[in-house]
């Protein structure tokens, strides 16, 4: 009886034990299950608040490129069409690289302009120098002027102020031309005048040279009559003896 009594007490216990872990297993597949959705949510949350991150910051890396660019072309650093062709490009760019690489080509072309442009402006103040001194050799400029001028090319600092200066120059040289010409206009018409009054005398010179010597014509007249006269006299003498 006693053995029946413990045999069930075992048989209980083990069904117990089984329905004990059968529940703790339940819980721990429901606690499973929760912790693996939970983790799904905050992974689709995470993909989710990351794919609407990349637009937003696409975006302003955009602005801002285009703003920087903006600047370039405001400083002289690049033209207008330049900065179009920029824009298109970080308009159809999709990543922030693709935009900072556009960033990255337009500091480049900037410096290649700012080479170029120092070139050509270097260029054009030798030249301008070097006219300047074939003004002040053929004399159109002084050296003075020449050396007010060398000091304003020395100060400038565009290709625009160059262009305005040498404008100038040419100013100057017209002007001094002018002046010249109207001095040389008056000094040819005092020579004129002065030419209107001595030529009266010289004409009275030459008509007094050109009178018709009247004694010296009556006189070679008569010497012809006396050789004509004598001839004919020793022609008749030559007759008689004869």
């Amino acid at each position: 009886m006693k053995k029946l009594i413990w045999s069930s007490i075992l048989i209980s216990t083990l069904m117990v034990g089984n329905i004990s872990q059968a529940a703790d297993s339940s819980t721990a597949t429901k606690e499973s299950e929760s912790i693996s959705q939970v983790t799904t949510n905050s992974t689709e949350t995470t993909t989710e608040f990351t794919s609407e991150a990349i637009p937003d910051g696409l975006a302003i890396t955009k602005s801002d490129i285009s703003l920087l660019i903006s600047d370039m072309v405001n400083e002289g650093k690049l033209s207008q069409f330049q900065y179009e062709d920029f824009q298109a490009r970080i308009e159809k760019a999709t990543t922030i690289e693709e935009v900072t690489l556009v960033y990255s080509d337009a500091l480049d072309l900037a410096k290649l302009n700012k080479d170029l442009y120092q070139s050509s402006f270097d260029e054009k103040v030798y030249n301008t120098k070097y006219q300047l001194g074939l003004l002040v050799k053929a004399g159109k400029l002084t050296q003075k002027q020449a050396d007010q001028f060398i000091e304003k090319i020395d100060k400038s600092t565009t290709i625009e102020e160059l262009d305005n200066l040498w404008a100038e120059i040419e100013a100057t040289v017209n002007k001094s031309t002018d002046t010249t010409s109207s001095t040389n206009s008056s000094s040819s018409s005092v020579k004129q005048t002065q030419e209107v009054k001595i030529t009266p005398k010289s004409d009275t010179k030459n008509s007094s040279s050109n009178l018709p010597k009247t004694g010296e014509k009556e006189s070679n007249v008569g010497l012809q009559l006396i050789a004509v006269v004598s001839l004919l006299m020793t022609v008749i003498l030559i007759k008689r003896k004869s």
